[in-house]
C-alpha cells in the first residue's frame, strides 16, 4: 500500500512538472539557462580542479602522507585510521560530492568497509574554500572575512560530528608509518576521468533542479511555503524565498540579500547542510552505499553547530548591516561563451575516453 501511494505521488509530480514545462516554456527555459550559467561560472571553476587533485592524491596514497602530523589526534580524539583522516582532510577542500566520491572509490579498492563508509560519510562533506569564499566573500559579503568565517564554521561542524561519532567507535590499531604510494599515469588518468564524470552528474542535477524549482514556484507551492516560514521566523519574503531555494539547491545561496549580517549564521547552516540537490548527487555517486537517514541526521547536527560557531565568531568582525538586495547574476567576461563551449566539449571528450578506456580493458 505504501509503495502504491509513493507511485501515485511520484507520477503526479512528474505529470505536474510536464504541465508547467508545456504551459510556461519561457520561464522554465530561463531557469534552466540560469542554472547552466551558474554551473559554468561558479560550480566547475570552483570544484572541478579540487575534485581531480584530491582523487589523484587518494589513488596515489598521498593522503596518508598528509595525515601523518595528525595521527595522534586522528587516533585518540576522532578514532580514525590514518588513511581515513587523510580523506577527511581532503574532503574539506574539494567540494560537496568529492568527499563521498573519495570514500566510494576507497570502498571499491577495499580500503574501507561499508560500516566505515557510513560513518565517514557523516563528516567528509563540505563545500570547499573556493566555493564558500567565492559565494560568501565574493557575492554576499564582498570585501569582508565572511567567507573565512563560514569555512571555519563548516569545518567546526564536521569536526564535532567526527568527534561524536568516534565516541561509539573503538580506537583504531596503531598506524604503520611506512607509507606506500602509487604515483602513475594510470592513476592520474582514471582519477581525472572519474572526477569529470562526477562533476558532469553534479551539473546535470543542478540544471534539472533549477527547472523543477521554477515549476514549483509557478505552481504557487513555494510561495505558500515562504509565506508560512515568514510568519514563523519574522523574516521578509525576499530572505525567506532565497533561503528556501538554497535548501533545494545550494548554489542558489547567491540570491540571499547581500551584506545582511544577521543572516550569516543561516548562510553557514545552509553551506554545511548542502541542500536536497546535493543530497541526491551524493546518493548517486555513492553507488547505493550511503545511509541516507544517518547522513541527514549528521548534516542537521553539523549545520546547527556551524550556525552556532558562526554566530559566535561573527561578533568579532564588522560584516556590514545594510540590507541590500543583489540579484544573483554571474560574472561574464568577453570569452565566457567560448569558455563554456570548451568546458562542455572537454567534459564530453573525457566521458567518451572513459567509456573507450573501459572497453579496451
Amino acid at each position: 500500500m505504501k509503495q502504491i501511494i509513493k507511485n501515485i505521488l511520484f507520477t503526479g509530480l512528474i505529470l505536474g512538472a510536464v504541465y508547467f514545462c508545456i504551459r510556461y516554456p519561457a520561464e522554465i527555459g530561463s531557469a534552466v539557462s540560469l542554472s547552466m550559467d551558474r554551473c559554468i561560472n561558479v560550480i566547475i571553476p570552483s570544484m572541478f580542479i579540487f575534485m581531480c587533485l584530491t582523487s589523484i592524491a587518494v589513488a596515489a596514497g598521498i593522503h596518508n602522507i598528509i595525515s601523518v602530523p595528525f595521527i595522534p589526534a586522528a587516533r585518540y580524539i576522532f578514532r580514525l585510521k590514518q588513511n581515513q583522516f587523510g580523506i577527511f582532510l581532503l574532503s574539506m577542500f574539494s567540494g560537496y560530492p568529492a568527499g563521498i566520491k573519495l570514500l566510494a572509490d576507497s570502498h571499491r579498492r577495499n580500503e574501507i568497509s561499508k560500516k566505515e563508509f557510513e560513518r565517514l560519510s557523516c563528516f567528509c562533506f563540505a563545500g570547499g574554500p573556493a566555493f564558500i569564499s567565492g559565494t560568501v566573500s565574493g557575492i554576499l559579503y564582498p570585501g569582508t572575512h565572511a567567507g573565512a568565517i563560514c569555512f571555519i564554521s563548516v569545518t567546526a561542524g564536521n569536526l564535532a560530528a567526527a568527534f561524536i561519532s568516534g565516541l561509539f567507535s573503538p580506537f583504531p590499531p596503531k598506524p604503520l608509518y611506512k607509507i606506500r604510494t602509487d604515483i602513475s599515469a594510470q592513476n592520474v588518468i582514471n582519477s581525472t576521468l572519474s572526477s569529470a564524470h562526477a562533476i558532469f552528474q553534479m551539473c546535470v542535477m543542478i540544471i534539472t533542479f533549477g527547472g523543477l524549482y521554477r515549476a514549483a514556484e509557478l505552481s504557487g507551492a513555494v510561495n505558500c511555503l515562504c509565506r508560512y516560514i515568514s510568519l514563523l521566523t519574522g523574516l521578509n519574503r525576499t530572505k525567506t524565498q532565497a533561503i528556501v531555494s538554497s535548501v533545494f539547491e545550494i548554489s542558489n545561496i547567491v540570491t540571499i540579500p547581500a551584506n545582511s549580517a544577521e543572516l550569516l549564521p543561516i548562510v553557514s547552516f545552509l553551506l554545511s547542510f548542502g541542500g536536497i540537490c546535493v543530497l541526491i548527487q551524493v546518493i548517486v555517486i555513492s553507488g547505493g552505499l550511503l545511509n541516507v537517514r544517518k547522513f541527514l541526521l549528521s548534516r542537521l547536527f553539523s549545520a546547527s553547530v556551524s550556525a552556532l560557531v558562526c554566530r559566535i565568531i561573527s561578533r568579532f568582525f564588522d560584516l556590514g548591516t545594510a540590507d541590500v538586495f543583489m540579484p544573483a547574476t554571474a560574472v561574464h567576461r568577453g570569452n565566457s561563451t567560448l569558455t563554456a563551449v570548451l568546458l562542455l566539449i572537454m567534459t564530453v571528450m573525457l566521458l567518451s575516453l572513459s567509456k573507450n578506456y573501459g572497453q579496451s580493458d
